[in-house]
């Protein structure tokens, strides 16, 4: 088993490229159970 817990989606400046929903789609589609979005730079959050 592998889970990523270290990403940046497009809320993190200069880090990341698409958006926490594109990720996660992603993810279940390779087959990652695990998986952690780390935002720096910012106050946002999306639920």
């Amino acid at each position: 088993m592998y889970g990523s817990l270290h990403n940046h989606t497009m809320y993190s400046l200069l880090d990341g490229y698409a958006t926490p929903k594109e990720y996660l789609d992603r993810a279940g589609e390779v087959g990652i159970n695990a998986f952690a979005i780390t935002e720096h730079g910012n106050g946002h959050m999306e639920f």
